[in-house]
Order: structure tokens, then C-alpha cells, then sequence
């Protein structure tokens, strides 16, 4: 079975309620519109499989949102998304974003390991997910898929993919100017896009958008006054469309981000079992996180992105040619101190440097109407430097771990989807990867050396949908995994093994009541073999392979136009994620010796989550008002493979008020928002040093309590 009884029941309950209450409230009352009739429905066209659908046609397990519904929302970021999204975890640790889905995700801070979660933007595959936010404004779409995809999306994608989407130039006249201000902490952006014609034909269109970010931070430092966990950054993204009619089209985007900031708080939460750690034994103190101050002798963060991307398509007699070639590039600069109070205890500096290049050709035969095939090769390459010193002055001591790591990926693959009938799909897909990483690397401890290693994989899906009606479909899935071996910078241990996959999947999607209602419920079951997880050892960090892990779980979305003008959205995930097979040293508590986690829960992976949402609007004669609130809960949440209550977060809820009034012209719009109502103080992410530093146990924390007015403009 895919649940236990146990953990079926409450989805059972919940799915009963939400179909109850839907009928009741869209049955034979639905007729009456805002003064009394309930509207149907709007539905996104996503390219989950890598072509363009609707929602409910796409057989896999997606969230999709578009850039108005992020802008309406009061979003800034990738992390604010989580709460709706199901089974999905973010978080930040040092230099890069962590992001987990269905328990899967990566907690590495060195070199060496890719994350799990694979990310795109407009195609192009990142590996540096610490300025994931860059694309985040002129969004067309993001598409968040769960499950492997291994097959149309590659490697590294063993949790699933993040897909951002931008805005593309076209020949129409346009654009849009926004401010965004708020409070708590005093926050401020500010968004310029302008799009249209370069020429008098409409030939070559242009686009460039330019957004500006600041916050105060949510945190005080009680060290020096200033404030931490704050935002100051700038982006700018510029395209060039050139589309003469016809068979072919081909546009270049340049992106750039620049971010200057005080760094991340990191809270102290104590030693084992919550014992005092070094710092605290020399005097310093443990802060309280409830009033959201910290202790930071120093600290900034520095980050640059850049980018270029070419893309050109082109119809011929045989078939659709699709062409992507990418450069991008990172610098990251960050110290944090590393004991988190006002002891100059450790402060740790990362520094590091990323290019990458990636390169991918696609050929779409036409074979008719009833098969839909495209095959494709792609290249990927990234040369990242990293320099991180940790400096324990009360010891005299200086930890330095100095790395460059090269990695090559070469891929080919195919994908195709046969209509058997009107109604019945069958589609499949195969993939060959094969990648080589190689490091040198250098401790003050341990000494310097080399290292080489190579890795390939054959990823694969089967399944099948069939539409029970116009507006209800049914698929079913078998698919496959892979997550790239690697090395751990400055521990000078042999290659870890890649991480795989199997995922058997089914689910139901479609409208009901004249499409007033939407669900969406997915069930799975997941087996992994060398699940990699990351630990902290002496000088150095290490990245273990988990023998077996197993994953099983159900998911539901569900929307609901209800009568009145009112809303509502329910986002339900439950997960049971327990390692299956695994014994390891806790170096931490070195004492007990080899420890059996066998039934342990998987980091960042909640038994429950939860997201209800209720919206309204008011027709008026001047344009529309929405209203709304959203009430999102997780279960408890452990971000280490050991499950001590030191490095958890404890069940939480948290309420979110927005408000949007768009004249009936489209052209003014004014919003509000109060993010995190309550002021919930939740833990994201939780690393633990090494074991010479007392195995403290250093956390990030979500945003607190965010209050804002944002106005935007469209011509």
C-alpha cells in the first residue's frame, strides 16, 4: 500500500470534508453568482513535459503560478512559494539555497555535491542555487514539478524541478512601472519593465526590465545595532527578439544581479542535547529568538549573478528544431559568525566563484497527430572555485579548505506520447547521462590533492493518462532518478556515489461542478538507493551514501469558486519518509558509537502539511477588489539525519492577509499584504559545526512579520 491505514485516514477525512463542503457550497445554491452566480475556473497552460498543456492534461505532479498571482501575493522570493506548494521545503545555508521536495533535497556547504533539486530558468539548467532569486520578477510562470525527472529534465533532478519561466519581448507596445512599500522591517522595491518594436516591421522586438530590493532586516544585531537577515539588490534583464514570420525565431536575454547585504543571522540553538557550547562556557549568551535579536561581531554577504542566453527555433519540412546556449556566472562573498553570540568565539568566511556553460539542440519530429516525439543531446559544464577559512581565535586556529572543481555532463535523450484514442494517452521516455568531476583541493589540516571521477546513468519513464470526462484525467507513472556522485571539498576521501531513484506514482485530475471546483490529488511511493547525506566531521565535511530510503505519500490540491464572489484553496501533503537502511557515527556524540537510523525520518521532511485559503471579490464599477487569507501549518520538521530535537522546528501556523484592487481599465493596480501575521518565529534550516567546535548547532530563520502596500502601473 502506498499510506498506512494510519496516515490514509486523515487524507481520507479531508478529501470528504472538501468534496462535502465544495457541494454543498456549489450545489444547488450555486446559481446566484456575485449576487449570487459562481464563475468556473481559469486554467494555466504549463510545459511540464517539456510542451505546451493545460494543467490537468500534464500526467505529473505540478504547481504552477503565474507572475500576477506572485505579485498579488506579495512574493519576492522562491521561499515565499512554499506555502503553497505541497511537500516542498526551502531554506538557506551559507552560500547557496536549500530546497527539498517529498524529503529530498542537499545540505552540502562545500564543493563537490550538486543539490537535488534541479533548477531552470527558460530552459537553462543552474547549478548554483545560492541566486536562485535573480530571475525572480517579469515572471511569465513558475512551475514547481515533484517526483524524479530524470528523463525530460536530467540530472540532479532526483526531488523534482524548479521551472522559472520570464517574460518574452514581442512587438506590442508595453510595459509596467511598480512600487512596492512596507514596514516591519521597512522594505522597499521598485520595478521598471518597458517591452516592444525595435523596427517598423515588428521584426525585432526588445525587452528590458530593471527591479530594485531593499530591507532593513528582520533581525537586530545587538553587537553593533545594525540589522541582519536584510536585503539591498539590484537586477536588470534585457532581451532581443528576432522573429521574421515564417520558420524561424531566435532571441538573447542578458541578465545581471548585484546584492550587498549584512548576511544572514545565525541563531544558536546549543550544543548537544542542547548543552552549552564553547562560547557560552567563555562568557557568551545563547539569544532569544522570540525577540528576533542576535549577536554578530561580523558579517556581510555579497553576491553576483550574470548571464547570457541564446535561444532560436526553427520549423522544417521534417520536423521543429529547438537551440539553447547559456554562459553564466557567480561570486559569492559571505562571513558569518559562526557562534552566534557576542563571544568572538568563530567566524567563518566563504568565498566562491562559479562559471558555467550549457548547451542543449532538440528535434521535434512531425510524425502526425497522433504522436508527439522529441529527442535531444545537451552539454553542461561548470568550473567553481571555493575558499573558506574558519578562524577560532580563543584556539589560536585557522581552518582553511581551498577548492576548484571542474565538472562535464553530457546527455541524450528521448521522450514520446502516443494517443491511442481520444482518451487514452501512453508516453515514455529514456535518458542516457554520463559525468566526470574532478577536484583539487587543499586543508591547512590534511594537506592538498586530486581527484578524478566518472558516473553514468540510464533514467527512464513509462505511463499512461486517460480523461474519465471533458474535464477529469487519470495517469499513472513509473519514473526514474539520478543525482550526480562528487566529492566533498577538503576531506580528501574518495568519491561518494550518485544518488537514485525509483518513483511509482498515480493521479487524478480534473473540474468538477461546471468546473467550479479543481483537485488535484497525486499518490506515490519512492525508493531510493546511496541517498547522499551530508555530516560534519574533525576539520572537514563528509557526504555518506544512506544504503536505502523509502518515501511514500499523498498530496492534494484544490480550488474552489463558490458563490458570492468568494474562493477557497486547500494544499494538503502527507509524507511518511524514513530511512530504511543506514548506520552511521554521529560525530557529535562520538561516544555511542555506530548508530542504526533505521526508521528515522529524512531531513526536512514533515509528516504533515497544510494551506487553506479564502479570497473574495467585489465587482465594482471602478474596477475589482480582492481580498484574502491564508493559513499555511507543518507538522514537526528535523533538518538532520539523527532526529535530535536540537536541530528541529517544532509544529507551527502561520496567517498571511493580502488585498488587490484593479481598475476596470487593467491599467492601475494596488495591492496590500501582512506576511506571517502572528510573527512566527520558524526555523529553515539548521546546520551543526564540527565536533572541535562543540558540535553547536547554528540555524536560519523565515522571515518574520511583513507589511506592505505595492502599486503598479501597466501601459
Amino acid at each position: 500500500m502506498i499510506l498506512s491505514c494510519a496516515a490514509a485516514r486523515p487524507m481520507t477525512r479531508i478529501m470528504l470534508a472538501a468534496s462535502s463542503a465544495a457541494a454543498a457550497l456549489l450545489g444547488a445554491g450555486a446559481a446566484y453568482g456575485q449576487s449570487g452566480e459562481a464563475a468556473s475556473l481559469e486554467e494555466l497552460v504549463v510545459t511540464a513535459q517539456r510542451r505546451e498543456e493545460t494543467l490537468r492534461e500534464a500526467p505529473v505532479a505540478v504547481s504552477a503560478f503565474s507572475g500576477e498571482a506572485i505579485q498579488a501575493q506579495g512574493m519576492t522570493n522562491l521561499s515565499d512559494l512554499r506555502s503553497m506548494i505541497p511537500s516542498v521545503q526551502i531554506g538557506e545555508s551559507y552560500t547557496e539555497s536549500r530546497v527539498a521536495i517529498r524529503g529530498v533535497g542537499s545540505q552540502s556547504t562545500l564543493l563537490g555535491a550538486s543539490p537535488a533539486v534541479a533548477y531552470h530558468v527558460n530552459g537553462v539548467y543552474l547549478e548554483r542555487t545560492g541566486v536562485a532569486g535573480a530571475a525572480f520578477f517579469d515572471v511569465e510562470r513558475i512551475e514547481v514539478l515533484r517526483g524524479p525527472q530524470g528523463t525530460l529534465f536530467g540530472r540532479n533532478a532526483t526531488g523534482g524541478s524548479i521551472n522559472v519561466v520570464t517574460k518574452r519581448a514581442t512587438p506590442e507596445f508595453g510595459g509596467y512601472a511598480g512600487v512596492t512599500l512596507g514596514a516591519e522591517p521597512f522594505h522597499y522595491g521598485l520595478d521598471a519593465v518597458v517591452n516592444g518594436a525595435l523596427d517598423a516591421a515588428g521584426v525585432v522586438s526588445g525587452r528590458i526590465g530593471v527591479q530594485r530590493l531593499y530591507s532593513n532586516g528582520y533581525t537586530k544585531n545587538l553587537e553593533n545595532g545594525g540589522r541582519l537577515d536584510d536585503a539591498d539588490s539590484v537586477a536588470v534583464r534585457g532581451q532581443l527578439r528576432f522573429a521574421p514570420g515564417g520558420a524561424f525565431e531566435a532571441g538573447l536575454t542578458g541578465e545581471y544581479q548585484r546584492q550587498n547585504t549584512a548576511g544572514p543571522a545565525q541563531w544558536l540553538l546549543g550544543g548537544p542535547n542542547f548543552a552549552l557550547t564553547p562560547a557560552e562556557l567563555m562568557g557568551g549568551t545563547r539569544p532569544d529568538k522570540s525577540r528576533r535579536a542576535v549577536f554578530a561581531n561580523q558579517g556581510f554577504n555579497d553576491k553576483t549573478f550574470k548571464g547570457l542566453t541564446l535561444d532560436a527555433n526553427l520549423e522544417t519540412d521534417l520536423g521543429a528544431f529547438e537551440f539553447l546556449a547559456a554562459a553564466h556566472g557567480t561570486d559569492i562573498s559571505l562571513r558569518v559568525d559562526g557562534d552566534g553570540t557576542r563571544a568572538l568565539f568563530t567566524l567563518s568566511d566563504f568565498n566562491q566563484k562559479a562559471e558555467q556553460y550549457f548547451s542543449e539542440l532538440i528535434f521535434r519530429p512531425d510524425l502526425g497527430e497522433t504522436l508527439d516525439v522529441l529527442v535531444g543531446v545537451n552539454a553542461f559544464y561548470e568550473k567553481a572555485e571555493q575558499l573558506i577559512e574558519v578562524r577560532t581565535p580563543p584556539l589560536n586556529r585557522i581552518t582553511i579548505i581551498d577548492a576548484e572543481v571542474q565538472t562535464y555532463s553530457y546527455a541524450a535523450f528521448a521522450h514520446g506520447t502516443w494517443e491511442v484514442s481520444d482518451a487514452w494517452d501512453v508516453f515514455g521516455g529514456i535518458r542516457y547521462t554520463f559525468d566526470r568531476k574532478a577536484i583539487d583541493e587543499a586543508n591547512n589540516f590534511l594537506g592538498v590533492g586530486t581527484n578524478r571521477s566518472n558516473w553514468d546513468a540510464v533514467t527512464y519513464q513509462i505511463g499512461t493518462s486517460y480523461d474519465l470526462s471533458r474535464d477529469i484525467s487519470a495517469y499513472a507513472t513509473y519514473a526514474t532518478g539520478f543525482k550526480a556522485g562528487g566529492f566533498q571539498a577538503g576531506s580528501f576521501t574518495r568519491a561518494f556515489n550518485p544518488e537514485t531513484n525509483k518513483n511509482l506514482e498515480a493521479g487524478l485530475k480534473g473540474y468538477y461542478l461546471d468546473r467550479r471546483l479543481e483537485l488535484n490529488i497525486a499518490a506515490f511511493r519512492s525508493s531510493y538507493e546511496d541517498l547522499q547525506v551530508n555530516q560534519i566531521r574533525g576539520v572537514a565535511a563528509f557526504i555518506d551514501n544512506a544504503a536505502e530510503a523509502t518515501i511514500k505519500g499523498v498530496e492534494l490540491e484544490a480550488r474552489a469558486q463558490l458563490p458570492y464572489g468568494f474562493r477557497a484553496e486547500a494544499v494538503v501533503s502527507l509524507l511518511d519518509a524514513k530511512f530504511k537502511e543506514y548506520a552511521t557515527i554521529d560525530s557529535a556524540r562520538p561516544a555511542l558509537g555506530e548508530l542504526d537510523l533505521s526508521g528515522n525520518r529524512l531531513p526536512k521532511a514533515p509528516k504533515a502539511t497544510a494551506t487553506f485559503a479564502l479570497s473574495h471579490v467585489t465587482e465594482l464599477d471602478a474596477g475589482r477588489l480582492t481580498v484574502g487569507a491564508r493559513y499555511n501549518w507543518q507538522d514537526d520538521v528535523f533538518f538532520s539525519e539523527f532526529n535530535l530535537p536540537v536541530v528541529s522546528q517544532n509544529a507551527v501556523g502561520r496567517w498571511d492577509l493580502t488585498a488587490e484592487f484593479r481598475s476596470a481599465d487593467r491599467l492601475w493596480t494596488v495591492g496590500a499584504y501582512a506576511l506571517n501575521l502572528t510573527d512566527e518565529v520558524v526555523i529553515n534550516n539548521v546546520n551543526v559545526v564540527a565536533a572541535s567546535l562543540g558540535s553547536a548547532a547554528m540555524s536560519n530563520l523565515d522571515p518574520g512579520r511583513k507589511v506592505g502596500l505595492f502599486v503598479r502601473r501597466d501601459f
